[in-house]
């Protein structure tokens, strides 16, 4: 299952059954590891899919934006 705040999540129970053994199954574990390696910019393929955004670019109430630079979620 997916969604914005959760991302994706594996189904181990649905009304209280167990689905799998009530564990993540080998084809979940492939998605949720690129999913991951996706989203954090360490697949080379999704990286369009990233904007990169520049702590300078940010303003904090204290203006302070701090250094480095941080890959964002996936845009589109």
């Amino acid at each position: 299952m997916t969604g914005t705040a959760a991302e994706l999540v594996p189904v181990v129970e649905i009304d209280d059954h167990a689905v799998a053994g009530g564990k993540p199954g080998e084809i979940t574990k492939v998605l949720g590891a690129a999913f991951d390696d996706a989203i954090h910019g360490r697949a080379e393929r999704y990286r369009e899919w990233l904007d990169v955004v520049h702590p300078r670019d940010l303003e904090t109430p204290a203006g302070d934006a701090g250094s480095g630079e941080r890959i964002t979620g996936a845009t589109g």
